[in-house]
């Protein structure tokens, strides 16, 4: 009924969207989607519903913290750049062409770059990244052999999972965490990436 059903670009593909901020406090997101090819389903002849890459893809976050009041004064907003990179990566789309779910694997690598600090990487087997439609990531779960670096601070494990509203850690499957002063070894260990602190609990070592 000549109405568009897919789309197959090649060539530097490049796939961007916006996120507005959910609230006050959370920050605006550019979700830039790269690779040498992709194929596109569409659905209603204009909605994107499915894309899956071909080749070596990227995708990179891209958001502005809100500023922070301090009494009379308030802190410059800080830049922070997530690249994202995998063997291959699908994404599906709601109704309304917004992102919802992201899957990458194998070989997932994430370098998340802040003003002022080093970058923190993590690298897994395989990710998933869930979405707030149109207001960005809501959650990134990576599993097999999860290894993420911060500093000096370095922590294994099965699966982990992070959620963007609290910048917490779940860390399970025989999670460990090491730093120069020591080593800890639990059933569950909660890392806030913000503050570096991380709690273990159940068989802790």
């Amino acid at each position: 009924k000549n109405t568009l059903t897919c789309v197959h670009a090649e060539d530097n593909v490049r796939l961007l969207q916006h996120q507005k901020p959910s609230s006050e406090k959370s920050a605006a997101q550019d979700i830039e989607l790269a690779a040498p090819a992709m194929s596109f389903t569409v659905a209603n002849g204009h909605f994107l519903k499915y894309a899956e890459t071909s080749g070596p893809p990227q995708i990179a976050i891209r958001e502005i913290e809100p500023k922070i009041a301090t009494n009379s004064t308030a802190e410059k907003p800080r830049a922070q750049q997530t690249l994202v990179t995998a063997g291959k990566f699908t994404a599906e789309f709601n109704d309304q062409g917004q992102i919802t779910n992201l899957h990458g694997k194998p070989s997932v690598r994430i370098v998340v770059s802040s003003e002022g600090r080093p970058d923190r990487v993590s690298a897994s087997d395989r990710l998933e990244v869930n979405f707030r439609p149109g207001n960005g990531v809501e959650s990134f779960t990576q599993q097999g052999n999860l290894l993420y670096t911060d500093k000096d601070q370095k922590a294994w494990a099965d699966e982990g999972h992070y959620t963007a509203a609290d910048q917490v850690l779940v860390l399970t499957g025989s999670p460990r965490i090491a730093s120069a002063a020591m080593s800890v070894s639990a059933e569950t260990i909660r890392l806030n990436r913000a503050t570096g602190d991380a709690v273990a609990e159940g068989d802790v070592k």
